[in-house]
């Protein structure tokens, strides 16, 4: 049974994933090194 809920956790993170590259698209993206210091992960 947790593989089964393990599968439906990795569908639903990709369909978040989905819905957020679409409501992103045409708008530009930040670089890497950007994202971190925003985040303070360097």
């Amino acid at each position: 049974m947790s593989q089964l809920r393990e599968r439906v956790e990795d569908l639903e993170d990709l369909r978040d994933l989905l819905a957020a590259e679409n409501a992103a698209q045409g708008r530009p993206g930040i670089v890497w090194e950007q994202a971190k210091k925003q985040l303070d992960l360097d």
